[in-house]
């Protein structure tokens, strides 16, 4: 499988995963759209796993964490998945709950 085929296999993987969430919560893109300030095109991209005429890949990474958030995903669940479809030298992390020393 070439490299080119596995991204668009993780993005279509991660796009499923996105659509049969919000499909079990009986969520429409409608609402989804309103309630996160995206349009429905987006949100009918991310699902397909079809980037293209979306922003740059770091909003991209960014619009799917946030809608897996809204859907009750686990981030360490999708992220396999986007540093799949995003190949970096630096793997997306999960955030870290630590606070930083404010006292400096």
């Amino acid at each position: 499988m070439s490299d080119e085929s596995a991204i668009n296999q993780a993005a279509q993987e991660l796009g499923a995963l996105l659509k049969a969430k919000r499909l079990e919560k009986n969520i429409a893109i409608g609402e989804v759209a309103e309630r996160l300030k995206f349009s429905a095109k987006q949100i009918e991209s991310l699902e397909s796993g079809d980037y293209k005429g979306l922003p740059e890949p770091i909003f991209v990474k960014g619009f799917i964490k946030t809608y897996g958030r809204f859907l009750g995903l686990d981030v360490e669940q999708i992220l396999p998945l986007l540093n799949a479809v995003f190949p970096s030298h630096t793997p997306v992390a999960a955030p870290q709950n630590s606070q930083e020393d404010k006292g400096s």
